[in-house]
């Protein structure tokens, strides 16, 4: 009879063990799908800037080499081209506050169309999106 209980309590411990890790891994995946897509956008946001700001690419980026560009989530969707694969990446953040899930995007000399980093402050997706 004891050996039963125990064989149970081992099942019923090991499901709920296997529930947690699942759950746990599921957020982290949620969440890093949402920062690889919040690059991506960054990524072609910065490229349309760019080709916008062209005649004065360098002076308009020099004024953002120190604190950088910062973009809301909202701000990227109105210049980014709405089509069937780009709602696809908006799908990843569809649970993030639009207004103050954002990126910074700093350029640096030569101020060329590859020069820059994309920050995603450490917190953003945690404070700002429901996963």
């Amino acid at each position: 009879m004891k050996k039963k209980i125990i064989i149970i309590l081992i099942i019923v411990l090991s499901l709920i063990l296997g529930g947690l890790i699942f759950y746990l891994a599921s957020g982290y995946n949620k969440k890093k799908s949402a920062e690889i897509r919040l690059r991506e956008i960054g990524k072609e946001f910065y490229g349309y800037y760019y080709e916008e700001n062209k005649e004065s690419i360098k002076e308009t980026l020099e004024k953002f080499k120190d604190t950088g560009l910062r973009i809301a989530l909202g701000d990227m969707e109105l210049y980014i081209n709405s089509s069937t694969e780009k709602e696809n990446d908006y799908k990843a953040l569809e649970k993030c506050d639009v207004d103050k899930t954002e990126i910074i995007i700093k350029p640096y000399s030569p101020y060329g169309k590859n020069d820059y980093k994309i920050i995603i402050e450490k917190d953003t997706l945690k404070k700002y999106c429901k996963f």
